[in-house]
């Protein structure tokens, strides 16, 4: 057995081990790893929010931060943030577009009235960070309950309860459920089994909700031999070791909910590398390479990444076994890549590991926070200080001295109410977030659970997590050159307009077409014009706020009637699925203290009444429905209202055929609508009908009466500004006949609301006329100020007190807070989190 260690230069960023000259080509796919990671730098984003739930009513609040995925530095290189909200079918509610300075943005999301309780999704991204799959990109799933609301007679808050929406549109999210009972997926390590060599095989058990099941079980050869007993350890997961025998197959036999299951396990290969990695030496990372007679006698690389950068690397001579050690000093905290690799730059094994390194760990700050006057009364001032401090064991410190930070350095800080206090609120922050659920792909349940303690059991257990997951963020094959890459999506400087000029039949892109642009909104106006290139391109910069109106036109004569112009604005990434914990049912603790109210009024909050456009689900961003239908429409429930400009915009980015047909529009905007031909045997003929969900449909015009769907009287597209889809069964329908009304049942009714001048917009050839938004106006955190009794606000019920995303320190270390306490809060939480320029962490000093 060879064994190499890794000594020397310890705290070198990239060092080669045991290259021979004559292994040129490993050293390529070296030099082509690194050279694409400064090619293609990848960013990331953290977002910090002001609570772990959230309420119809309140605001989401929340600090973006946009980083160098390498090291966590504050990113130079986008300035443009999205910030999208879904529901839980995946419907993208609101985007705004955020402004990025010095790595670093802010904002807040507010939750209407009308809106319904829901599981929420609020996700982030850069646009460049598109190019390495939507798994990238930054998300967070609250439960939003219905408005806070209390008792009149006791003044006590009623429980916290949501209320779905009864819509029945497409889930655009995939179900993520088993198709059984349970489920049972078994993970080699290094990726395969190979016959007569040791092999580990972890495994994770999902019940058949999607949650977490406790199993055990036996693993049974072919010979139906007991080849080794297994058993979750945690979450799930766990591991089974044991060697295959050639000609062999392996079947798990477990005892789940009192019921056995039987599982197959992966076919082990012949011939191939097992690769086995431990990382319980404090003071090296041990990788085990064994090699099965069968493969060609030639060398391999080993690579060890970490981010996207090589950290170690080696070219190993042919051997059947060996062992490498490398330092840990040698490699930063966080999720390691260990790859090997043929002549031809092909993976032959892989694995994940977790690396903690003391002397290059970003977790470096304590945040302390002290509360002056402790116990303050409603509606009056209270007064924090808040103090930043290198952490004991940071390698900032030579000593157990502790120093403060320089002047100036930025927190952000959270204050709330601790009466409503989420129990099973998900543990995470950003250090976990950065260095473990950022690099792997899907949901990780409480990932601050593993970093508490340094102990065996979560260190095994945060072993078991990086053989389960299964997915790469830095795929070693396109980075080190032998699959080709291909970078879709640009690096936003500001506000970018890009599109392309496609011929109008055959839809193929054309170059060197002129294209004119005019935006306009109520105070300013921007002209320019630009060729499309070889690509048939275009593209404008800007920075702007609010959303502007926008022409654009073909300019070229005769060229204009021949060619469309289509906006490249799709972008926004599908909706993910859910994993089961980010469903779960939310279980507040409420901290019981004796109520005290002002003037003898009771402490009453939000209203809880919906203010209604449409009872149901509303598609489109608030600030998008200028007019209240709720005034107009007395004819029950609506599914979904849809604004037709926005949806015509849309089917003009993807390049589709346009229709000035309602009913071929809404085949193209909703998959629940069909439009064919049925006989009919009053007339003896075949009509056309349309359906939804196989209901007939039946057209509404203005909310005063029926038409047909060949009717004289039905609007063409481009004159209808909104769409609204009634699927109740007990309308009032007062412009149908009492025989229409007992049928209705089997009927869907679609409103048709035309614009009020009723004129058709149609845009001539060559020329296209939308809107473009701008960055988004940046809300800021409302702090009541109660000088005196007089002016307190007995509904003030704030659960988030205070919310400052950039409180900055002085000269000390240290900064002083002050803020009115709300109408009943007796205790306070505190969240406090700091990331530097360099990427160093400051998390909130945990109480003794």
């Amino acid at each position: 057995m060879g064994r190499i260690l890794f000594s020397g230069a310890l705290f070198c960023f990239s060092v080669l081990f045991s290259v021979q000259s004559s292994e040129k080509g490993f050293k390529d796919f070296f030099s082509s790893y690194n050279h694409f990671s400064q090619a293609y730098t990848q960013e990331k984003v953290y977002l910090h929010f002001d609570n772990n739930s959230y309420f119809i009513g309140e605001t989401i609040w929340f600090k973006a931060y946009v980083l160098l995925a390498e090291n966590h530095h504050y990113s130079t290189m986008s300035k443009t943030l999205y910030v999208e909200l879904l529901n839980s079918r995946g419907d993208v509610l609101i985007t705004q577009k955020l402004k990025i300075e010095n790595g670093q943005c802010s904002s807040g999301i507010f939750l209407p009235n009308e809106w319904y309780a829901d599981y929420y999704e609020v996700r982030a991204y850069t646009r460049c960070m598109l190019n390495f799959g939507e798994g990238v990109v930054f998300s967070r799933v609250f439960p939003v309950m219905d408005a806070i609301s209390y008792d009149k007679k006791t003044g006590e808050p009623k429980p916290p309860a949501m209320t779905f929406s009864k819509s029945d549109l497409p889930i655009k999210r995939v179900d993520l459920k088993p198709q059984g009972n349970l489920s049972l997926d078994f993970f080699p390590e290094g990726g395969h089994l190979i016959e007569g060599l040791p092999s580990v095989v972890a495994f994770k058990a999902i019940g058949k909700q999607g949650e977490d099941a406790l199993i055990s079980g036996n693993l049974y050869n072919s010979r139906k031999e007991v080849v080794t007993f297994f058993s979750s350890m945690h979450q799930g997961m766990g591991y089974l070791e044991f060697t295959p025998e050639p000609g062999q197959q392996y079947k798990a036999k477990v005892l789940y909910d009192d019921r056995e299951y039987e599982f197959s396990l992966p076919a082990a290969l012949p011939a191939g590398y097992a690769l086995r990695v431990s990382n319980q030496n404090p003071a090296y990372l041990t990788v085990h390479i064994a090699a099965k007679s069968g493969e060609k006698n030639d060398s391999i690389g080993l690579a060890v990444t970490c981010r996207g950068k090589i950290y170690a690397r080696a070219v190993i001579l042919p051997q059947p076994e060996q062992i490498l050690q490398i330092p840990i000093q040698a490699l930063p905290s966080g999720v390691q890549q260990i790859t090997l690799f043929n002549r031809k730059g092909e993976i032959l094994a892989e694995r994940l590991a977790f690396v903690r390194n003391p002397f290059y760990d970003p977790l470096q700050y304590n945040i302390s926070i002290k509360q002056l006057n402790e116990n303050p009364d409603i509606f009056r001032p209270v007064r924090l200080e808040v103090e930043l401090e290198t952490a004991r064991n940071s390698r900032l410190t030579d000593s157990n001295t502790v120093k403060t930070l320089p002047a100036g350095t930025s927190l952000v800080l959270s204050v709330r109410d601790a009466a409503e206090n989420l129990k099973n609120a998900p543990l995470r922050n950003i250090y976990s977030d950065l260095l473990l659920s950022s690099e792997l792909k899907g949901y990780i349940h409480n990932p601050d659970w593993y970093f508490e303690k340094e102990d065996l059991r979560r260190s095994k257990a945060l072993d078991l997590l990086m053989l389960v997951q299964g997915w790469r963020r830095y795929d070693w094959e396109i980075m080190a050159g032998s699959k080709p890459f291909e970078a879709k999506h640009p690096i936003e400087e500001g506000i970018v307009l890009q599109g392309e000029i496609i011929s109008q039949l055959l839809k193929k892109p054309r170059k060197d077409i002129r294209v004119t642009i005019w935006m306009t909104s109520d105070s300013s106006a921007y002209y320019g014009n630009c060729l499309t290139d070889s690509a048939g391109t275009f593209n404008f910069l800007f920075d702007f706020v609010d959303t502007w109106k926008l022409s654009l036109q073909i300019t070229d004569g005769e060229k204009r009637k021949n060619h469309r112009i289509v906006l490249d604005r799709l972008f926004s990434p599908a909706p993910k699925s859910f994993a089961y914990y980010e469903r779960e049912a939310p279980v507040y603790e409420r901290l019981r203290f004796p109520k005290k109210t002002v003037a003898g009024r009771l402490p009453s909050v939000i209203d809880s009444s919906k203010i209604t456009v449409l009872p149901g689900e509303v598609l489109l961003p608030q600030a998008e429905i200028k007019r209240r239908r709720s005034e107009q429409l007395t004819t029950g429930e609506a599914s979904v209202i849809y604004a037709v400009e926005r949806e015509v915009d849309v089917i003009r980015d993807r390049a589709e055929n346009e229709y000035s047909s309602i009913p071929i529009f809404l085949t193209q905007i909703n998959p629940y609508f069909w439009l064919g031909q049925k006989y009919s045997s009053s007339s003896d003929s075949m009509e056309d009908v349309m359906q939804y969900k196989g209901k007939d449909v039946v057209f509404v015009l203005e909310d005063l009466y029926t038409i047909g769907m060949n009717s004289e009287e039905m609007p063409y597209v481009d004159e209808v500004e909104n769409i609204a889809i009634v699927e109740s069964n007990t309308p009032n329908l007062f412009y149908e006949s009492p025989e229409a009304v007992a049928t209705m049942k089997s009927r869907v009714y679609v409103h048709l609301y035309r614009y009020k001048d009723r004129r058709r917009n149609i845009d001539p050839l060559g020329i296209r006329k939308t809107t473009l938004q701008g960055y988004s106006r940046v809300k800021e955190f409302f702090h009541p100020k109660y000088d005196r009794i007089l002016m307190s606000d007995p509904q003030d019920h704030r659960r988030t007190l205070y919310w400052n995303p950039s409180l900055t320190t002085d000269s000390t270390g240290k900064a002083q807070v002050l803020f009115y306490n709300n109408a009943s809060c007796r205790k306070m939480n505190f969240d406090a989190v700091l990331l530097t320029e360099d990427g160093k962490m400051g998390l909130l000093k945990a109480e003794p």
